[in-house]
């Protein structure tokens, strides 16, 4: 896993950091199942549920970014560069209509 802050990670990278959190999530909720069959205390469990419900909430934000990113990727839009530099708009010359200023 790479750590650059200089950039925003691609399809591919959040395609593995959502696996990954699939796969962490997978083993946060059979260790909370573990803490409450072993009849560990309430203060432990309240504390492995919250844990469980933070990586929920990162994992619903990753998923986000993903689908946002597959969007992007599947519409790219194309544009064709403009020939030259064009003016969109008309630019009259007044020395070349013959128009004389007056001082």
């Amino acid at each position: 896993m790479r750590t650059s802050t200089s950039r925003l990670p691609d399809l591919a990278e959040v395609e593995d950091y959502v696996a990954e959190g699939t796969h962490l999530l997978r083993a946060g909720a059979e260790r909370l199942d573990c803490l409450r069959r072993d009849g560990a205390c309430e203060a432990e469990q309240r504390w492995a549920a919250d844990i469980l419900a933070a990586m929920e909430r990162i994992q619903v934000l990753l998923q986000d970014h993903h689908s946002r990113l597959a969007r992007a990727d599947a519409v790219q839009p194309v544009t064709r560069p403009a020939p030259g530099s064009r003016r969109w708009w008309p630019v009259a010359d007044h020395r070349s209509e013959g128009v004389a200023r007056s001082r």
